[in-house]
């Protein structure tokens, strides 16, 4: 966001170069899967005004085994999928015990944005090995996104 000397700033302006928090919560569970699956709820549609704007978002997934104990060589993953694309970085849960649970979290850093919109969701996924049951807990997942947009 350019800001010329002489220029009239508004509060708009002012917040755009102090970031507040955007967030946005699971609202259903989720089976987890082989295939890279969204989260129900957990995204974020924001505009950026300028090119080369920076990301830095923070997911969590609450993941929830089943009764049946899964394979020791099987994960769940926490996913961020930007535009239609996911990014190649996850979170990592692997307690493979009948009945665990537990919420892995991750943050990303996504620099060099375009001017315009872009959608953050948060995805997760599972090794397809093994048997067993995991489920994402929806209200217990969440996405919370910071924009920073460039002063030129």
């Amino acid at each position: 966001m350019p800001v010329y000397a002489g220029q009239s700033v508004s509060a708009r302006m002012l917040n755009r170069l102090r970031p507040e928090p955007i967030s946005a919560a699971g609202t259903a569970d989720l089976t987890v899967t082989g295939t890279t699956t969204l989260i129900p709820g957990c995204e974020i549609t924001l505009t950026v005004e300028t090119a080369g704007a920076r990301i830095i978002a923070d997911g969590s997934v609450n993941f929830l085994n089943g009764a049946t104990a899964l394979t020791a060589s099987s994960f769940c993953s926490a996913q961020l999928v930007l535009d239609g694309a996911t990014i190649p970085t996850f979170a990592r849960w692997g307690d493979v015990a009948a009945g665990s649970q537990g919420t892995p979290s991750k943050q990303w850093d996504i620099p060099g944005l375009s001017a315009g919109s872009h959608t953050l969701r948060l995805a997760a996924a599972r090794t397809s090995a093994g048997t067993g049951t995991v489920t994402a807990v929806g209200i217990h997942c969440q996405l919370l996104v910071w924009l920073y947009e460039p002063v030129v």
